[in-house]
């Protein structure tokens, strides 16, 4: 179960995300925010909900990318010349290179961009300038990736020690593990995580979880990359233990 859910997470926050915007969308509705300039906020959640429920049923494409790039090429294009409407869709994509600003950390923030991108569409669409637009959107957003793409590969750290008590907290530490932060996970028939994140370069002091059966496990060492974008662990160190 506690593989599925890691497996699965990123999934289960975009469908609560998704959930969040129909349950602002239907709170809009009862309370009638559907005449004049009102009806924007249920069409501004409608959009977010109908984005994140597509991308949670088609989650890889270069057409759904292709859309998203667009749809943002075009609300700038529409904002320019407002000073208001283009800095704040601007300060959306700018946040988008370390960060997924049309969802967390609530639907709320999201739906403020789509509801300033549809103020913004209610003053025309400029098509050459939403291909122009979306390309810079594209090349801004790729540049954090060309910036991990382009370091320089490091040796991966060694388990320098050890110590798994029978109850209580337990100690690691890693060698060449600097500019790294460390995750412990404790796997038998599922994993827990132990505790939070930790730096490489120092030592971690992981909890044990209270009332663990005796058995033999496998505690896992994840060693994720600095920067905010990477979520998958670069090295995974492996051992064996037992309770």
């Amino acid at each position: 179960m506690g593989e599925v859910l890691q497996k699965r997470f990123p999934d289960m926050v975009a469908l609560f995300t998704g959930l969040g915007f129909l349950t602002v969308l239907a709170e809009l509705v009862l309370t009638d925010h559907t005449e004049g300039i009102r009806i924007l906020a249920p069409l501004a959640a409608g959009m977010g909900a109908g984005a994140i429920l597509l991308g949670l049923g088609f989650p890889r494409g270069r057409v759904w990318a292709t859309g998203l790039l667009l749809l943002v090429g075009g609300f700038l294009a529409a904002a320019w010349g407002e000073g208001l409407l283009f800095s704040l869709l601007l300060a959306f994509v700018a946040m988008g290179m370390t960060d997924n600003p049309f969802s967390v950390p609530s639907p709320f923030r999201g739906e403020i961009f789509f509801l300033v991108g549809g103020m913004a569409l209610a003053r025309g669409v400029r098509l050459p300038a939403t291909l122009g637009l979306a390309g810079a959107a594209a090349l801004l957003w790729s540049l954090p990736f060309l910036y991990l793409a382009t370091r320089p590969p490091t040796p991966p750290p060694a388990l320098a020690y050890l110590a798994f008590p029978q109850e209580g907290v337990g100690f690691l530490r890693l060698a060449g593990a600097e500019g790294y932060r460390v995750q412990v996970w404790l796997c038998q028939k599922g994993c827990q995580r132990l505790g939070w994140e930790w730096p490489g370069d120092r030592l971690v002091v992981f909890p044990l979880p209270q009332d663990l059966p005796p058995g033999e496990y496998r505690l896992r060492i994840l060693l994720f990359s600095q920067h905010r974008l990477a979520l998958k662990p670069r090295y995974v160190l492996e051992r064996e233990v037992r309770r």
